[in-house]
């Protein structure tokens, strides 16, 4: 097909995506209701940030990482990532408070944040204006910041 999918985007969510249903289609129903356990904790949501802000900050290398070859590609692909990922995280914040009275949930931070490098990711590496990558992000990060 020669589609573009710089550092296998595509790839490793499409096969997550699978491997999840196949997962969930093998383990079956749930028989019995969720136990108290299973909600969110103060110690989760330090955690799930936590390992939110990692991967926040490395996602630019690894898409770049596969664009070593041409150093302008991989300058494309980190700047199109970081503006991104820019763009996601300001619809997140500005869209939690505005949707929680003035109060950010962590929910929404933990899921909206990344959606911008994902959302860039398979195409990064094409020559895309700043002001377009950033509206990427700002439409990724929208979507995934539940409305509750």
């Amino acid at each position: 097909l020669k589609a573009e999918d710089v550092g296998g985007t595509i790839t490793i969510h499409m096969f997550g995506a699978y491997f999840g249903l196949a997962c969930a289609y093998a383990l079956g129903p749930q028989e019995k209701a969720s136990a108290s356990n299973n909600s969110a904790s103060r110690v989760s949501d330090v955690f799930s940030l936590l390992g939110t802000t990692l991967l926040w900050v490395y996602w630019p290398s690894f898409v770049g990482a596969t664009e070593t070859g041409a150093p302008v590609f991989e300058m494309r692909c980190l700047n199109n990532t970081i503006i991104a990922l820019i763009g996601s995280t300001s619809a997140t914040f500005f869209l939690s408070q505005y949707l929680n009275e003035g109060k950010f949930d962590a929910v929404h931070v933990q899921n909206s944040t990344l959606a911008g490098g994902v959302a860039i990711g398979a195409t990064a590496r094409l020559a895309l204006c700043p002001g377009l990558t950033f509206v990427v992000g700002l439409a990724a990060g929208r979507p995934t910041t539940n409305v509750s």
